[in-house]
């Protein structure tokens, strides 16, 4: 269980930091409830951007069905969850 529990915060920090890089905003703006068109910067330019840089930190390919799914921070966090675990 603990190392469910790491492997939550591993993610939810990577997560966190690639929110940060490729949207340019503070981590504090950061939070669960963040959603996509939510703050200027996530707009469908770096929506993309943002797919490229999850693909290519975590070895994963995403679908259009994933790409869709991809709506808050919380709903990518569980997507990447699902897929690094399966």
């Amino acid at each position: 269980m603990r190392e469910v529990v790491q492997m939550g915060q591993e993610l939810e920090a990577k997560l966190r930091d690639i929110f940060v890089a490729e949207l340019g905003i503070e981590s504090a703006e950061i939070s669960p409830g963040l959603q996509y068109g939510a703050v200027p910067e996530w707009d469908s330019v770096a929506h993309m951007h943002l797919v490229a840089a999850l693909e290519e930190a975590f070895d994963i390919s995403l679908s259009d069905d994933d790409i869709s799914r991809m709506t808050s921070f919380s709903e990518i966090e569980d997507l990447l969850s699902d897929r690094l675990v399966a």
